[in-house]
């Protein structure tokens, strides 16, 4: 997912007139000729009956000071998914079947079962329509359950009573969206860069096309703003048209404003009221990896 140079040239041009039995003064111009940089064209493809595989892990990292003593607590969650493309609309959306392997929250078995979500997606990487995303859904969020429960002690012993299943499918397109790789409106070239914002994180991230290898975009990711920071890489296939590798790094110290809207929002939807507990992490680490899976012909 050939190294490509932005290549500046200066051609001098030189003419001389002359004649046999009587020379004239040669003369010589000089035109500085600029090249346009190279552009590429970063957009997903849908090959129909190609499917591909993705390793999707998740480390966290919260550090607290209780008293003057620094401590952390860490959870990691992994996730195995393949993606089909099964071919493409009247329009050029891909048609896609993605199914949810196994996964894992520490040592907590996420999926009993493999589970399988269809989905219509533009070639710039948005979900436009999907199937079966309650079912992903309600498996997420008992590791959301699962991970608050450092922060708000018994939520992973509630019962839940959210009922995913009478919830349309495209209301959690807007989650599934947040681990795909946004690839830029129009064609770019080295150094270029383009943004897209965040709507469940509330932060605009920065791209910015660092080079171009074997076929393959190199990104740089980074964005900064008052709760925290973030940076990463990126890696593209562009002539086969898929993420090959989205990796990101993320500082927030807004853990307690997120741990006190979670308890206010699931104690609504259990009916059972639930507050934080009295010591929150001064600063949560986040990594997120999404890695292309090579797999044996």
């Amino acid at each position: 997912m050939k190294r490509i140079l932005i290549i500046l040239g200066f051609f001098v041009i030189t003419g001389g007139l002359y004649c046999e039995e009587v020379p004239t003064a040669t003369q010589s111009t000089t035109e500085e000729i600029k090249e346009e940089p190279v552009k590429y064209t970063i957009i997903y493809k849908f090959p129909q009956g190609k499917e591909i595989y993705y390793q999707l892990s998740m480390d966290r990292k919260d550090d607290f000071n209780v008293a003057g003593k620094k401590f952390d607590v860490k959870k990691k969650t992994v996730v195995y998914l393949s993606e089909l493309f099964q071919g493409v609309d009247e329009n050029g959306n891909g048609l896609i079947k993605v199914t949810y392997l196994q996964g894992w929250q520490d040592n907590i078995r996420i999926f009993s079962q493999p589970k399988e979500v269809k989905a219509k997606m533009s070639p710039k990487g948005e979900i436009l329509e999907s199937e079966g995303l309650q079912e992903i859904a309600a498996e997420f969020f008992k590791v959301l359950q699962y991970n608050l429960a450092d922060y708000i002690p018994g939520i992973d012993r509630l019962p839940v009573k959210i009922d995913f299943s009478k919830m349309p499918s495209n209301t959690f397109n807007i989650y599934w969206q947040a681990f795909l790789f946004p690839v830029p409106e129009k064609p770019v070239a080295i150094g270029d860069m383009w943004k897209r914002e965040d709507k469940n994180a509330g932060i605009t991230i920065q791209y910015k096309l660092q080079e171009v290898k074997e076929g393959k975009a190199y990104i740089e990711v980074i964005t900064e703003d008052k709760r925290g920071f973030l940076e990463g890489k990126a890696i593209f296939d562009i002539e086969n048209g898929y993420l090959i590798l989205n990796y990101v790094n993320m500082v927030t110290d807004s853990t307690g404003k997120i741990a006190q809207r979670a308890a206010k929002e699931i104690s609504g939807a259990t009916g059972t009221e639930v507050k934080p507990a009295s010591t929150l992490p001064e600063r949560t680490h986040i990594t997120f990896k999404m890695e292309f899976v090579p797999m044996e012909e």
